[in-house]
């Protein structure tokens, strides 16, 4: 019963901790007053890989510990046999993982590369796949008869997945061969000199047998190792996407209100919304879409916007601009009286 007990407080562990970190996640990013980061692709893609931090992708840092401390104790104690029979066969054995750990490490920071850099490309690929199960997406793609569209925008963005995928998987075949062909080359030269050896007498022949068990049994045990080390490490990198984005702080300071006299509250709204010489975009690195723009609401009336996509008429661009929550810079007026945009908040419009 003991196995299958570790096993249930093992799963047990890892759903809690999956709970802890999507709590502590949510929370960060519903705490972001501001709409910016969610229009940038690169902090979308961090935020994608955020969310792959779970409980099982983060056991080997976790409960991994334990598998990472066994196979430790095992490898110690074939080690120490090893070394009674042959002490040198025992540092031929030793060094011969330390190529195996550098190259699995190397693999694993490769891999993880790949995952950021085509992360746009899985998200876009993700997007199209995700047409073909939205009601709404499906009766534009039969009106507009974009389905041959779709279809090739997201084979292209999985070709670009499968093409990384496909160099690091030939990478990782050739470098285990590699390792595989060394290994078994330590293994020959300590069964080779291990026959010598028994034949001249220096070693009764029923330790042959178990220097070549010893053989086996420690690189079995040094390829554990370093597969423990390489998973903790990679889930390091996706517990490090984590960090990074429960530790951002609020991309807006919070709204600055006088908390007395008749400035306290803003005005009832009987004339309308005016903004003046609106400016806009999407961030630092990209031009203003929105270049001195005049735009009145009167009061009891609906205004529709019509444009290209990514031109700033958009609902949350223009709105935004009223609650201070883009980059936007503009003078408000609300009823005909002048407003800071720091003093206005969605619930007040």
């Amino acid at each position: 019963m003991l196995p299958q007990l570790i096993m249930y407080l093992r799963a047990e562990s890892e759903r809690r901790l999956d709970r802890l970190m999507q709590d502590s996640l949510y929370t960060a990013v519903n705490r972001f007053q501001g709409l910016s980061r969610f229009e940038n692709p690169a902090f979308l893609d961090g935020l994608r890989l955020a969310t792959q931090a779970s409980g099982s992708m983060l056991a080997p840092i976790t409960s991994g510990l334990f598998d990472i401390g066994r196979n430790a104790i095992t490898l110690v104690s074939l080690l120490a046999a090893l070394a009674v029979l042959s002490p040198l066969m025992a540092g031929l054995v030793a060094l011969a993982a330390i190529p195996a750990l550098v190259a699995r490490i190397s693999l694993e920071k490769r891999r993880m590369m790949m995952i950021a850099g085509q992360s746009t490309s899985i998200r876009r690929q993700l997007f199209y796949s995700s047409m073909i199960t939205d009601v709404q997406a499906a009766k534009e793609v039969r009106l507009f008869g974009l389905g041959g569209f779709l279809k090739d925008r997201m084979f292209g963005e999985l070709a670009t997945v499968q093409a990384g995928e496909r160099r690091l998987d030939r990478r990782e075949a050739l470098t285990q061969s590699l390792l595989a062909t060394l290994s078994a080359a330590v293994s020959g030269v300590g069964l080779i000199w291990a026959v010598y050896a028994a034949v001249d007498g220096r070693l009764p022949l029923g330790d042959v047998t178990a220097f070549a068990a010893a053989v086996a049994g420690t690189q079995g045990a040094l390829i554990s190792v370093v597969e423990n080390v390489a998973n903790a490490r990679q889930a390091l990198s996706l517990f490090g996407y984590h960090e990074q984005v429960t530790s951002l702080p609020d991309d807006l300071p919070p709204p600055r209100r006088p908390t007395e006299g008749p400035a306290a509250t803003l005005p009832a709204l009987r004339r309308g919304i005016e903004l003046r010489d609106v400016w806009f975009r999407y961030g630092e690195s990209h031009p203003r879409v929105l270049r001195g723009v005049d735009l009145t609401i009167p009061h009891g009336t609906s205004v529709a916007l019509v444009g290209l996509n990514g031109t700033g008429i958009n609902g949350s661009v223009v709105v935004s601009s009223l609650p201070h929550v883009a980059d936007a810079l503009a003078t408000i007026l609300i009823s005909g009286g002048t407003t800071s945009p720091s003093s206005v908040t969605v619930s007040t419009l």
